[in-house]
């Protein structure tokens, strides 16, 4: 299975914040990433079930299998390092 088999088998739900320059994907297991792309800034953090302390889980394996993401008004696209993408309109 490659790394966006895997994310989509864990996907459980996306929430964007406007203008689109947010936006956190959570997991069955319910860890989270977060997801900040704006003019200047870009970048993704694993989140746990909580907000504080260390994520692990299925959050922190796709963070670490990510290779380069986009975020805009017309979808999050990841690709990951085995050359595998993942793509949600939100």
């Amino acid at each position: 299975m490659n790394s966006s088999e895997t994310f989509a088998a864990a996907f459980a739900g996306l929430d964007t914040k406007a203008p689109f320059a947010e936006a956190i994907v959570t997991f069955a297991d319910g860890s989270r990433l977060f997801f900040c792309h704006r003019v200047g800034e870009r970048w993704a953090r694993a989140l746990g079930k909580e907000d504080t302390g260390p994520a692990f889980g299925t959050a922190d394996a796709m963070l670490k299998a990510m290779a380069l993401f986009r975020l805009n008004s017309k979808h999050l696209d990841i690709t990951f390092a085995d050359g595998s993408r993942w793509e949600q309109r939100p």
